[in-house]
């Protein structure tokens, strides 16, 4: 029995080592052969969509080692494909890939005839690739990619949707064999669309389809692939060059088939997309990385609705709400905040400068509101003989200026509020109240008992209080807050102490500096956390500035840079 159960376990044993890992190989290695130049727009999104999106899938520290044929610029020939074979022979004979990624036909065909032999076992995945006719010559070989499939359909139906529907177009092509596969492809698309006219014209001269273009004016045209066309003197065009000179014809719309082609003059339409081929090829990559396993061909290529903002505007079209939903615009009006941006940061810098000027002003009345009311408390003490001469014209005083005054008779208990006082607890004269303890019942329990004590010790050591905060409830139950000053004199007949307490009602001016601070963090924020950079000066000197700031300026932190600006800035 012992002896099945270990039996057993060297049989799970060596069928868990026989599995693939579980997770990508680290530093996986990746070599990359593209059919074009790598500054080839078309190729160059292909290799970004690879890339990141095996990157975004975990995959790190990849090793890419990249090559391209060139066959824009080059005729891709049997004795071509064998010297370009021979070199990489010789310059990766020490390199051993887990996969290879080839971009559109002549890659791939590249692959087919050499790349097997180089690199025996070693998977192959493609992107960009029209000839679908290559999956009867793939099929035994570690081969998986996505096709590219430039459909001509979906945009004869956009534009008929727009109320422009195209019965007699143009198609061009430079005369390669991927754009043989892609007319084939419109061709049989075509023959399901009775009454449509297409004249095709296929070079790879520049001035040969100038020429061709004057006999069909006015005609709508579908750009298929131009990379190989050329000028008169043998330069192979930029692909902005050759549909400039195209767009400068007597054209009607000018349709993309593909995403690199919209460039100015190109409405867009339903593209290809160098983006998506690229990602798809690398989640079948990824999902060999991962378990081993070859996943099969994608022949649904993954195209997209791109247009250019510019161009729909310029010939009145508006796009169905069903493509506008998924649709991507490139040249988008600029929005409201675009367009005003310079002026809406000048009106913001001059709002805050306003700000900071309000608070000033602010701060100094604020500060000489508080010399007058400490002041007051002075003349309270220097006024207390006569006060009950005044009451009349002091309490009218005290009720316009939310004052109020009380005395405790601290012989007989004796407490006498003023009728200001009596205002700003919301009782009448004769309502008011009438003993100390009925005065402290208004006063909040947590500053009622610092109240009290301050009283007591005042009693004890006729010492004057220092001015204190704390809350007074109304009559009808709302919460002031009052500054109270209490201080202790002789009576008229030198004999016991009395207290006479002076309370000022600040619950505005408590208001007012909470929003003051508020206020001003508010701003701070608003100044600091700006990705513009913005920055104070005042009398040529450096006061602050935000991060934004900061950075631009080549410093790690606002005080490096005051630091380094300590003196007043030149005129």
């Amino acid at each position: 029995m012992k002896r099945r159960i270990d039996v057993c376990l060297l049989g799970l044993l060596l069928l868990v080592l026989s599995l693939p890992a579980a997770g990508a190989p680290d530093g996986a290695r990746i070599l990359v052969v593209h059919s074009y130049s790598q500054e080839y727009p078309w190729t160059k999104r292909q290799h970004r969509g690879f890339i990141d999106e095996l990157e975004a899938m975990g995959h790190q520290d990849l090793l890419i080692e990249t090559e391209h044929l060139d066959t824009k610029r080059l005729t891709y020939t049997a004795q071509y494909a064998s010297a370009f074979a021979d070199f990489l022979q010789a310059k990766y004979a020490d390199f051993s890939p887990h996969l290879i990624y080839v971009s559109d036909d002549n890659a791939l065909k590249f692959a087919h005839d050499h790349l097997h032999r180089l690199f025996p076992g070693v998977p192959v995945f493609f992107s960009g690739v029209n000839d679908l006719s290559v999956r009867e010559r793939l099929q035994g070989h570690a081969v998986s990619g996505v096709f590219e499939n430039k459909e001509i359909a979906p945009n004869l139906k956009l534009l008929a949707a727009m109320g422009r529907e195209s019965r007699d177009l143009v198609v061009i092509g430079d005369d390669s064999g991927t754009y043989r596969a892609i007319e084939r492809k419109i061709r049989n698309e075509l023959e399901a669309s009775p009454g449509i006219t297409a004249r095709f014209i296929a070079s790879d001269q520049i001035e040969s389809i100038k020429a061709q273009l004057q006999q069909y004016p006015g005609r709508d045209i579908f750009l298929t692939t131009l990379g190989a066309v050329q000028a008169a003197d043998g330069r192979t065009l930029s692909l902005r060059e050759t549909i400039g000179q195209i767009v400068a014809a007597d054209t009607g719309i000018v349709i993309s088939m593909e995403d690199v082609y919209l460039l100015e003059g190109v409405l867009g339409g339903y593209v290809t997309s160098g983006l998506r081929q690229g990602a798809a090829a690398a989640r079948l990559a990824h999902e060999f990385l991962v378990s081993g396993v070859l996943q099969p061909l994608i022949t649904d290529s993954p195209n997209e609705y791109l247009f250019d903002a510019r161009e729909l505007r310029e010939h009145k079209l508006a796009l169905p709400p069903d493509i506008a939903e998924r649709a991507e615009l490139i040249n988008r009006p600029p929005s409201f905040y675009e367009r005003y941006r310079i002026w809406l940061l000048g009106g913001l810098v001059l709002s805050l400068v306003l700000l900071m000027g309000s608070l000033v002003v602010f701060l100094l009345v604020l500060s000489r509101k508080n010399r007058v009311i400490a002041q007051s408390s002075v003349e309270f003490q220097r006024q207390a003989e006569i006060a009950q001469r005044a009451t009349d014209r002091m309490n009218e005083a005290q009720r316009l200026a939310r004052l109020g005054t009380w005395t405790l008779d601290t012989a007989t208990g004796e407490f006498t509020p003023s009728e200001g006082m009596a205002h700003l607890c919301g009782t009448s004269a004769a309502e008011k109240d009438s003993d100390f303890a009925s005065f402290l019942a208004r006063v909040p329990a947590e500053d009622a008992g610092r109240l009290s004590d301050a009283v007591a010790k005042l009693c004890d050591t006729g010492e004057t209080t220092p001015t204190f905060t704390h809350g007074l409830r109304h009559v009808d139950g709302s919460l002031i807050t009052v500054r109270e000053t209490i201080t202790a004199v002789a009576d008229s007949r030198g004999g016991a102490r009395r207290l006479i307490g002076g309370i000022q009602d600040v619950t505005e001016q408590v208001y007012a500096e909470r929003c003051l601070r508020e206020s001003e963090e508010k701003y701070r924020r608003l100044f600091e956390l700006s990705e513009d950079p913005m920055w104070l000066i005042v009398d040529r000197r450096f006061v602050m500035a935000n991060k934004a700031a900061t950075r631009m300026l080549g410093y790690e932190t606002m005080g490096e840079m005051l630091d380094a600006h300590p003196s007043k800035l030149s005129p």
